[in-house]
């Protein structure tokens, strides 16, 4: 048999060609880019990534044992989020059956955490936007349906994403600048998903244990939308929850 050509030989300190699981990487972010774009602009075509099996797809760029970088995870988070926006009963739970909901605690808690750089997500800006998309996710998920906020409540990383919830409902006071920065984004999006799980029965227990009167204290006299404040005074209004609220403020 012929021996195989050699390798191309490269010009005088010319850069080596990044190792195939770089560009495997970097093909799979085109791809997840063009994706997103299609889905979020042409209604067919995340109807045809449904049928395709898109769904399971997305979800296992999310698995923990793929090791990919925290780019693609919010590139699969963005599509994911665009492709479940109908809030579709059926879509919602063919997510919880894929095991989403606790693979999105994992990611948000991976994305906010020590591990995933700044520079991995370009600023601290980027950062809480990406939290933001998770949490819009998450309601896509939420509303409406008590086993996916079940599912949430017990996942192994529910302690740790519950905590990183109510943290960007109401950053401290002395957060720096640009901590501030980085709630920003997320606050809004991490309210919502902290009010649909105060109003779920099958949540609302594990947040009163994480004082979740007092963070509802807080969003009825904060600065975001009425229509917020409207709801957590709704919340407090509930015997159940208003008993805590006075403990906490006493």
């Amino acid at each position: 048999l012929p021996l195989p050509p050699p390798p191309p030989r490269l010009p005088p300190n010319a850069a080596p060609p990044p190792p195939p699981a770089a560009l495997a990487c970097e093909e799979l972010e085109q791809l997840l880019a063009v994706l997103n774009g299609l889905i979020y602009t042409e209604q067919h075509a995340a109807s045809a990534v449904l049928s395709a099996c898109g769904l399971a797809w997305l979800v296992e760029v999310l698995r923990p044992h793929r090791a990919l970088p925290a780019e693609l995870h919010v590139l699969a988070v963005h599509a994911l989020l665009n492709l479940t926006c109908s809030r579709d009963k059926l879509l919602q739970e063919e997510a919880r059956a894929l095991g989403l909901v606790a693979l999105l605690a994992k990611t948000l808690v991976r994305l906010s955490g020590e591990e995933v750089s700044l520079g991995q997500l370009d600023d601290t800006a980027a950062e809480g936007e990406a939290a933001a998309a998770c949490y819009f996710l998450l309601l896509n998920l939420l509303l409406n349906n008590a086993a996916a906020a079940a599912d949430l409540v017990k996942c192994d990383d529910a302690d740790a994403v519950l905590s990183l919830l109510t943290g960007h409902c109401t950053p401290p006071p002395d957060a720096t600048e640009e901590l501030a920065l980085a709630y920003a984004p997320a606050r809004q999006p991490a309210a919502e998903c902290f009010l649909q799980l105060c109003n779920q029965p099958t949540t609302q227990a594990a947040l009163l244990a994480r004082d979740a009167a007092a963070t509802l204290r807080a969003l009825a006299q904060s600065s975001l939308p009425t229509l917020i404040a409207q709801k957590a005074l709704s919340l407090l209004s509930d015997p159940r929850i208003g008993g805590f609220a006075h403990l906490a403020f006493m």
